[in-house]
């Protein structure tokens, strides 16, 4: 609950069903926390540096945003001109008797196909989505593919 809570405070979804969309709104930015505020920078400088490091000088070309130019005084106006809500759909294809998908991913009335991603959540999960999907998907793949 404090999870979903926190989205809709911070301009994320309002609804926990998953046909709203979610919308990002100047005044939910408004909301911040001046905590808030400085996790962000720091979350930007955390990325450059990486990106900056040794280790990625192959693979990265440049910075695309906010760009190699802005200087970190101005990175949180640049944030917050252009914060956008990000979402991890999940339970757009529901698992269950009268879901998209039985309990081992296969989809119901399609022979052989099967999906196991975060679509098949029967509800939206209050941990990470990235972690209950992989959960999810060790699972199935488990009773799938076991031996017999």
């Amino acid at each position: 609950m404090i999870a979903a809570w926190r989205a809709k405070a911070l301009g994320g979804c309002s609804s926990v069903n998953a046909a709203v969309a979610m919308r990002a709104r100047p005044a939910d930015f408004a909301k911040w926390t001046a905590r808030d505020r400085r996790r962000m920078i720091e979350c930007v400088k955390i990325a450059r540096g990486i990106s900056r490091s040794k280790a990625f000088s192959a693979v990265v070309a440049g910075e695309m945003t906010p760009g190699a130019t802005v200087p970190d005084s101005a990175l949180e106006a640049m944030i917050l001109a252009n914060l956008d809500a990000y979402a991890h759909p999940t339970s757009t294809a529901p698992m269950g008797d009268d879901g998209v998908v039985h309990s081992e991913g296969y989809v119901h009335g399609i022979d052989g196909l099967m999906v196991v991603d975060a679509s098949i959540m029967p509800g939206i999960p209050s941990a990470p989505t990235n972690l209950t999907t992989m959960m999810i998907a060790e699972h199935i793949a488990a009773r799938v593919f076991a031996a017999p």
